[in-house]
């Protein structure tokens, strides 16, 4: 997604985050978080992981607003060599797709946007189930799994 720490900044920059919001309201600090979660040490950024899902997906019952321009970065993050960081991103991921399913009623266009993101990330997201971690690999396959039953509409949301 971006080549290189530069176009990443760039990417960040380009974002007028003001006019989004976390679930704790004003999120100056999720570009630094999201910084942080790409290309910190590995602690680091498993806490900045940490801040980022207390923020953009709280406890997967509520997406904000600020996690639709947040997707791309934490898609980035995929690419990142640590297990432990490419499961937080692939959980946080998860959170996204529970809190926009397309079967909830009234949900805000922007839910669309974002859920159409990661569905658009699905190919890369696939090579996860095999991962040698366990952990990597169960949340990629639930994550897969959770788009497949939503996209059958078999099942409402409760």
């Amino acid at each position: 997604m971006f080549p290189n720490r530069r176009s990443f900044l760039r990417g960040l920059a380009a974002i007028r985050w003001s006019a989004f919001e976390t679930a704790y309201g004003f999120a100056m600090f999720v570009p630094l978080w999201l910084l942080i979660f790409r290309f910190a040490p590995r602690a680091l950024a498993l806490h900045a992981g940490h801040k980022l899902a207390c923020s953009l997906c709280h406890q997967h019952a509520y997406v904000s607003s600020e996690a639709l321009p947040a997707a791309r970065f934490i898609l980035d993050t995929l690419e990142r060599p640590e297990p432990a960081v490419v499961d937080e991103a692939l959980f946080h991921l998860l959170g996204v797709v529970e809190c926009t399913d397309p079967r909830t009623k009234n949900a805000p266009a922007w839910h669309g946007e974002l859920r159409a993101l990661v569905r658009s990330a699905l190919p890369r997201i696939r090579r996860f189930a095999e991962h040698a971690d366990a952990e990597v690999a169960d949340t990629a396959r639930l994550l897969l799994s959770e788009v497949a039953e939503q996209d059958s509409g078999d099942v409402c949301p409760g």
